[in-house]
């Protein structure tokens, strides 16, 4: 699991909201420890991340939304494509920046509200389940805007279609919001004048993939 770029910063706001200053380290440090926990390590999501590599092979500038320690960014720049990362997590930027990768500590929201055009790559791996329906589609807007005409957009999210998703998995990190089924997200998609390229699952049914073109 991967830790949200914008529910993570608000969420463990509202938890330490009126402690004390060194309540407010400690359950920020609690908080932290917490919404890591459940996380697989770089060397089983590298793997996992290969594939979509192929998707922006003729792009020139690609944006990994929620980049963690840089695991697209190394991939993209080993298949000669520019990638740019966003997140929230200064540790995390601080890794994939001392490995040369092009990385800012930011909100996604806030670093895409003034980009229009700039990418023909979106990329978002466990990202949107850690928004409200109304930030999640706010999100997508955004990200549609950003994207260049025949930019590609890649989402991945739990498959809540999955009982062991469902009943277990997404419940296992704290910053989850809400669930974004297949039929939703085509919706999403649609209505933003995204065309839905293909829709899939992985990870033994887990994720949930939809891949969507502008036109």
């Amino acid at each position: 699991m991967d830790l949200a770029n914008s529910s993570y910063a608000s969420s463990s706001q509202n938890i330490v909201h009126g402690e004390s200053s060194y309540d407010q380290m400690e359950l920020e440090r609690v908080f932290r420890f917490i919404a890591h926990s459940f996380e697989d390590s770089p060397e089983r999501n590298l793997p996992r991340i290969e594939p979509f590599v192929n998707y922006f092979r003729n792009c020139k500038k690609v944006l990994d939304i929620g980049c963690g320690e840089g695991l697209l960014l190394g991939l993209l720049r080993d298949a000669g494509t520019r990638g740019i990362g966003i997140d929230i997590d200064p540790n995390k930027a601080a890794i994939a920046s001392s490995k040369g990768l092009e990385v800012i500590v930011a909100q996604a929201d806030e670093y895409l509200c003034d980009k229009k055009d700039e990418f023909d790559g979106i990329f978002l791996r466990h990202i949107i389940e850690h928004f409200d329906g109304p930030d999640g589609v706010r999100l997508l807007y955004l990200c549609r805007k950003a994207l260049q005409p025949g930019g590609i957009i890649i989402v991945v999210t739990p498959n809540y279609l999955s009982s062991n998703v469902a009943t277990r998995d997404f419940w296992l990190d704290v910053t989850h919001r809400r669930p974004y089924p297949q039929p939703l997200l085509e919706h999403i998609f649609t209505v933003l004048g995204i065309a839905v390229v293909k829709c899939e699952v992985r990870e033994m049914g887990l994720d949930l993939v939809i891949v969507g073109r502008v036109p």
